[in-house]
């Protein structure tokens, strides 16, 4: 069960790579991705985190904003407990999540971010 889990997320993942200039279904993909992540690698797996990151940067090009920042929050807490602050994944996780803060126009906490975790 658990080879057949891990089959069908590379089969996913290398669909998305093929979906890239329809957004709608490259988003679709990445959902089922994720959540086949989830499931086969659990919340805290380093490849999940990655997965989100790709999703959330999915939802900022579509302009769904409120979604990408949510998705980032998730990551960068995730990233925090698991891999530490300093981490070079969880520095580029703030740096998303302050880049998807200025976007919606939450200056104050992109710059406390961006404070925090020292991006540029």
């Amino acid at each position: 069960m658990i080879f057949w889990a891990h089959g069908k997320l590379h089969y996913l993942r290398r669909r998305v790579v093929h979906t890239k200039k329809n957004p709608l279904a490259q988003e679709a993909l990445e959902v089922g991705v994720l959540s086949t992540s989830r499931r086969v690698k659990g919340n805290e797996h380093p490849g999940t985190l990655n997965v989100m990151t790709n999703l959330a940067a999915t939802y900022g090009k579509q302009g769904k904003l409120a979604e990408a920042e949510a998705l980032l929050e998730e990551t960068l807490a995730t990233s925090r407990r698991v891999l530490g602050a300093g981490h070079p994944d969880t520095l580029s996780a703030a740096r998303n999540l302050a880049i998807a803060h200025s976007k919606l126009g939450k200056d104050a906490e992109a710059e406390e971010l961006r404070a925090l975790y020292s991006c540029e």
